[in-house]
């Protein structure tokens, strides 16, 4: 009896070192898998952070662009500025004024 009993704490034993074995390896591979996943959303984490950063940059641009037309078109309203393009641009003068044109001599 003493045989049959010694015989079956070894198999119950070594049992239960294959369940802790199986155990151990589902461990493995789910710390294996969650480490995978948590490498590949850092690497996306900085992808989308690089698309952020030069999406950030082109609206800064897009409104340092527009910061510059409103000013333009705030200035277009100004009868003085008008007058100063007229001048420089289309070469128009104001009544009774004499035009002076400077040209080179030629040698």
């Amino acid at each position: 009896m003493a045989n049959a009993r010694g015989s079956k704490e070894t198999t119950a034993h070594s049992g239960s070192k294959r369940r802790l074995k199986l155990w151990f390896a589902f461990i493995a591979l789910f710390m294996a898998w969650a480490i995978y996943t948590w490498v590949m959303q850092m690497e996306d984490n900085a992808r989308t952070a690089l698309r952020l950063a030069g999406v950030q940059q082109k609206l800064a641009e897009g409104e340092k662009e527009s910061a510059r037309l409103q000013q333009q078109i705030d200035r277009l309203g100004d009868p003085e500025y008008i007058r100063e393009l007229a001048r420089k641009e289309q070469d128009m003068i104001v009544p009774g004024e004499k035009p002076i044109h400077v040209t080179e001599k030629a040698e």
